[in-house]
């Protein structure tokens, strides 16, 4: 596969992901006790991170439910989640049309633990990798916020 084509398929994966709809997040966000004008200009990723860890603090903490309307108090909504990191590369890869930023977006791919090397054989594997951990980050959220729920 070109590098074209892995692009591409980075761009697909980002817009599948856009499909959640940054209104109903809003509205999670509101009900977990996240200010209004803190969340006024964030989109599906910014707002999916802050969720998660607000959620992952309500689950650390083995608090009830009923906390969740509280959650803001448990963590800091803006705070980077490492968890989510490959959605955000994956939205970075998305964005690069430049050869500078698709070695910028290289970098983080090896920082979260991609080969690079297996790049001179094409694009295939840093798809598969890409892939691998976007549905990782996906996974981890759909767990905490059914560990926070039940």
């Amino acid at each position: 596969m070109q590098e074209y084509g892995f692009l591409a398929r980075c761009k697909t994966i980002n817009e599948i992901l856009n499909k959640i709809k940054s209104g109903s997040l809003k509205r999670l966000c509101l009900a977990m006790g996240v200010d209004k004008k803190s969340i006024a200009q964030l989109q599906t990723l910014k707002l999916l991170q802050g969720i998660l860890t607000l959620c992952e603090a309500i689950a650390d903490q083995n608090e009830d439910p009923s906390e969740l309307k509280h959650a803001n108090l448990f963590a800091d909504f803006n705070a980077r989640n490492i968890k989510v990191a490959p959605l955000f590369i994956n939205n970075d890869l998305r964005n690069a049309e430049a050869h500078e930023a698709v070695g910028k977006s290289i970098q983080h791919l090896t920082n979260l633990g991609f080969e690079s090397a297996t790049l001179a054989s094409g694009y295939n594997h840093a798809l598969d990798f890409i892939f691998d951990k976007v549905t990782e980050s996906l996974s981890y959220i759909n767990f905490i916020l059914n560990k926070v729920l039940r």
